[in-house]
């Protein structure tokens, strides 16, 4: 029997234990990553590219977006940051200077130059939802090169999943998008020439800034910059719902196509398939919940504002009058519009999530399933599932009547201010 204090000397050229582990652990993750790329659903995989890549194209011209926009990146482990990413961030961070410039310029102009408060209340709202939709978003969705990037994250969750779902709709309604971007851009940008050459308002009116036209020049420009970091984000949301949707469906045609081969349905694969939707889901609350939340909560002081001024407008006979009452409507208008998609198409995936549940109210289960049917139906009853605005609140139609209440609420407290 050996001694238990004698210790066994180890020759110089054997492998010490750490780098035994870090090198089973380098083969491991290897073979994991090999086993994960040859797991893609490569029809899902180009569908979810057609679908994402030229919108972020449009990002990364904005300013919003710093990583690849190919469909390679989605899945790449790659580590290495090349010039043209360092190029790409460098831009976005001179996007994101000058969205903040303009705030600060909105939020001084309220102090320094008080005239038509109103005014320069809703330029800084509109500035600071914009600043903040270009922070978060940098900080959620961009950079191939982080293995812990929201965005990346969410795609590997998608591309993994097996199913046949062509995305022939969000691949349609994407283009549509892309049309109505476009147009909503050059509608806004006309109203912020209209507003400046026309009604002479600019950020920059007030001393000591006026006192030089650069600083009204550079202010412009970074509001022309600003609509298209205003819009893209949001096509970017739509996009995510339509395809989370379009999985659903596909889960819910699988189980109407078993039920036309046997008599009854087998329960596991698609509690299986809807757990992985739903951990989908999650991934895509936890990239847009911060975005969301930035979003409506501004969104409300500014319909309400838009809203105050038409109503402030219709009893003055103020100059400029027409032009001044077309631009608020139409910011109210696109306002209205934007937060109005944010919640459809966020409600859309909340029901898509709990629409299984009349589903297999009507479908025969056989009776070693009841069980699994049983506590599958209680989850889904229990906390709504979805998107959330910030993680405080899913999105659900009921939501929507909710935001519409505390908006006329506001706008009724402004109405009682006098003028």
């Amino acid at each position: 029997m050996m001694p238990a204090r004698v210790t066994p000397t180890l020759p110089d050229n054997m492998i010490s234990t750490s780098e035994r582990v870090t090198t089973m652990s380098e083969v491991s993750e290897t073979a994991s990553l090999s086993t994960e790329s040859e797991s893609v659903n490569e029809h899902l995989f180009k569908a979810i590219d057609e679908i994402y890549s030229p919108v972020l194209k449009l990002m990364r011209l904005f300013g919003v977006y710093y990583g690849d926009t190919n469909q390679k990146s989605f899945t790449s482990n790659s580590g290495r940051f090349l010039m043209r990413e360092c190029l790409s961030l460098l831009h976005c961070g001179l996007v994101a200077t000058g969205l903040l410039y303009n705030f600060i310029l909105a939020l001084l102009g309220c102090f320094l130059d008080p005239k038509n408060i109103f005014i320069k209340l809703l330029f800084s709202a509109w500035c600071l939802l914009v600043a903040l939709s270009e922070i978060i978003f940098l900080m959620v969705s961009s950079l191939k090169t982080t293995r812990h990037s929201r965005f990346r994250r969410f795609v590997h969750s998608m591309v993994h999943i097996k199913g046949n779902a062509s995305l022939k709709k969000a691949k349609s309604k994407s283009r549509q998008g892309i049309i109505v971007f476009f147009a909503v851009m050059f509608g806004a940008n006309v109203g912020a020439l209209i507003t400046y050459f026309k009604l002479d308002i600019n950020l920059a009116s007030f001393k000591p800034f006026n006192e030089s036209p650069v600083f009204a020049i550079v202010s412009q420009i970074f509001l022309v910059i600003g609509v298209g970091v205003w819009l893209l984000p949001i096509l970017f949301f739509c996009n995510t719902c339509l395809i989370i949707v379009e999985l659903f469906d596909d889960l819910a045609k699988k189980m109407s196509q078993q039920l036309l081969h046997f008599a009854k349905l087998d329960i596991r694969p698609l509690q299986i398939g809807h757990q992985k939707l739903c951990e989908v889901v999650e991934l895509a609350d936890e990239m847009f919940s911060p975005f969301l939340l930035g979003m409506v909560s501004l969104y409300i002081p500014l319909i309400c504002f838009n809203s105050y001024l038409i109503v402030y407008l219709l009893q003055e006979n103020a100059e400029n009058k027409t032009l001044m009452m077309g631009n608020n409507l139409f910011w109210l208008i696109v306002s209205t519009c934007l937060m109005a998609i944010i919640l459809l198409f966020g409600s859309k995936v909340n029901e898509k999530i709990h629409s299984f549940q009349k589903i297999f109210r009507t479908t025969p289960i056989a009776k070693e399933d009841e069980g699994k049917l049983v506590i599958f139906m209680l989850d889904l009853q229990g906390d709504p599932k979805g998107i959330s605005i910030g993680g405080l609140v899913v999105i659900r139609k009921s939501l929507s009547l909710t935001i519409a209440g505390v908006i006329i609420s506001y706008f009724t407290v402004l109405l009682s201010i006098p003028k």
